[in-house]
């Protein structure tokens, strides 16, 4: 399966903020939220009741706007799923963030475990890498 590269540079001009306006949105809305990069999820949340779950965070670089209307779906890469391994897929959660932080759209996994799988060429992977389709009807918008 064809992947996209780690990109070091892109990952330190990105990741904190991003990461940082989901976190203060989950806390404000009572979550306890610890910032875990350990290669599986960014962040892992507990609610009131103890229950635990596990948040990746990213960013749409070419989201600078409204979400543009022929953008149908939001794309999670299937080399994600990984992320749901010994756990339920419900259990994981996915942040795809405008570039500026301000916006960002959720999916839970199970959402996301159950949408198609389709291939993707860009410049980066002109080969095509595989993405989950998730339709944006469900998607949730927030405001960060």
């Amino acid at each position: 399966m064809i992947r996209k590269r780690f990109e070091k540079d892109e990952y330190k001009k990105y990741d904190h903020f991003a990461k940082h306006a989901v976190m203060q949105h989950l806390q404000i809305q009572g979550y306890k939220v610890k910032d875990k990069e350990d290669y599986r999820s960014d962040l892992v949340v507990e609610d009131n009741k103890g229950e635990v779950s596990f948040h990746e965070v990213e960013v749409k670089k070419g989201w600078t706007g409204d979400w543009p209307k022929p953008w149908k779906s939001v794309h999670i890469p299937k080399r994600k799923s990984k992320l749901w391994l010994n756990i339920l897929p419900s259990k994981v959660h996915f942040w795809v963030c405008r570039i500026d932080g301000h916006y960002a759209w959720y999916l839970n996994g199970k959402i996301v475990s159950e949408s198609e799988l389709v291939e993707v060429k860009n410049y980066k992977i002109p080969k095509g890498e595989y993405f989950f389709d998730v339709d944006v009807t469900k998607c949730g918008l927030m405001h960060l």
